[in-house]
């Protein structure tokens, strides 16, 4: 086993605790914190369970940031949310990314899968937007002959939306579409989540 004295000592861990006490809540200082102290994960020290702790207090903080990055952003953004409501291209475009997003899936009885639950109240919203109230039958299986829980669930959306109005639907799609967490996504691809449009650019 390596001398953890030897090596903790040589890469200055005194001072890279320091760092990441003295880093605060300042998430940018925080980052640089812990990059600096990535040696002291090569020993099993104490010094190590700093630095791990101090690991999960990024995590947070940067959780933190990202959604309150996200509500500032889609409270200033509001016109231009309002333009996927109003236009019937944006609206479809806003549909076809929704339906390209890599949702978590989630293991059901009997080795069935189903989508993360926003999927399916965005399913159902799109669907009473394009088509109007639900007419057909609930889904009961899929054609492995397992309980169709993907099927179920989107019917399930589609005539919890029944008898709002087209302007109704979309609104609360589009509202739903940029406030659902990304936590329901593998990654995150939503074009308003990732960057502001700028000033000029906005139609």
């Amino acid at each position: 086993m390596p001398d953890r004295t030897a090596i903790l000592n040589k890469t200055d861990a005194a001072a890279a605790l320091q760092r990441l006490m003295d880093a605060g809540d300042d998430v940018p200082k925080l980052i640089e914190a812990v990059k600096n102290a990535s040696f002291l994960e090569d020993v099993p020290s104490p010094e190590r369970q700093t630095l791990r702790a101090h690991k999960r207090k990024l995590k947070r903080a940067l959780v933190k940031q990202s959604t309150e990055s996200r509500r500032s952003l889609f409270q200033t953004k509001a016109e231009d949310t309002e333009r996927y409501v109003k236009s019937d291209k944006k609206f479809a475009e806003l549909c076809d990314e929704y339906q390209g997003l890599k949702w978590r899936i989630v293991k059901m009885p009997g080795g069935a899968t189903r989508k993360a639950d926003h999927y399916y109240t965005l399913h159902g919203l799109m669907m009473q937007a394009t088509r109007g109230n639900l007419t057909e039958s609930c889904p009961m299986f899929a054609e492995n002959g397992n309980i169709d829980f993907h099927g179920r669930f989107q019917w399930d959306s589609w005539n919890l939306a029944k008898g709002l109005t087209n302007a109704q639907a979309r609104e609360k799609f589009v509202a739903e579409y940029f406030k659902f967490p990304s936590t329901e996504l593998y990654k995150d691809t939503r074009s308003i989540a990732i960057k502001a449009q700028p000033q000029a650019a906005r139609a």
